[in-house]
């Protein structure tokens, strides 16, 4: 793959992997919910599994948004123990290992030499959780979780981090004036967004197609990617 391009892997659900130059991203995965979970004759990144020795040589980033069963699966500490280069983030105080990066406060952030994170945070079902905003050689990302929070100030304040994003991933609401419909109309508004992925309905991945036609309905510019089942892959 060129270096200038960038391939997201749909995980199911709320899941994704992103492909670029030597990063691999993973957000919010779990199998809980996967009906086909054992039906799968092969395992791989092309069929919507994450395999340590598939990405094994990349820098892993793994981020969790909360700890509901359905983006949070503690498989993922398996990985640490077959890749080399893995750095884990929470959304909430996951652990109390220093290892593993848990931004539960408010508006938390994280920097080094290769990544920065913003996050936007809120409660949801009784549990704490983040959005997270970042920056990773030349690319900016945002996913949403479960995130439902006082989005017109949040994204207020991470539009002063960026005005672009090249890669959104928010919650697929097909109801329209919900919060959740609405807030996901105001992150398109807001932000000049590239390319963007409906999420959140896994064995239910028409719903995709429906709440896309929504937002275009509503005059949304960004290229909206639609999944059909885990594994589908988009080249950007």
């Amino acid at each position: 793959m060129a270096q200038n391009k960038v391939s997201v892997t749909y995980l199911g659900q709320s899941g994704w992997a992103i492909k670029h130059k030597n990063n691999f991203i993973i957000f919010d995965y779990q199998k809980n919910y996967d009906f086909k979970w054992d039906k799968q004759p092969i395992k791989n990144l092309a069929s919507g599994y994450i395999v340590p020795d598939e990405i094994k040589d990349f820098n892993v980033y793994v981020f969790v948004s909360h700890e509901h069963s359905d983006h949070y699966d503690s498989v993922i500490f398996n990985w640490e123990k077959e890749i080399e280069h893995i750095k884990y983030f929470f959304g909430w105080e996951a652990s109390d290992n220093p290892n593993y990066h848990c931004l539960k406060a408010p508006r938390s952030g994280y920097k080094d030499d290769h990544i920065e994170i913003f996050t936007i945070n809120s409660h949801h079902s009784g549990v704490p959780e983040s959005a997270f905003l970042i920056k990773i050689d030349g690319l900016t990302i945002y996913h949403n979780g479960d995130y439902k929070g006082d989005y017109v100030n949040d994204f207020k304040y991470l539009a002063s981090k960026t005005d672009k994003i090249d890669i959104s991933f928010s919650n697929s609401v097909r109801i329209e004036n919900t919060q959740l419909f609405t807030q996901c109309q105001f992150m398109l508004d807001k932000f000049e967004v590239k390319h963007f992925f409906p999420m959140h309905s896994i064995n239910k991945e028409n719903g995709y197609e429906i709440f896309a036609k929504l937002l275009k309905n509503h005059g949304v510019k960004s290229e909206i990617h639609i999944a059909t089942a885990p594994g589908d892959e988009f080249s950007l």
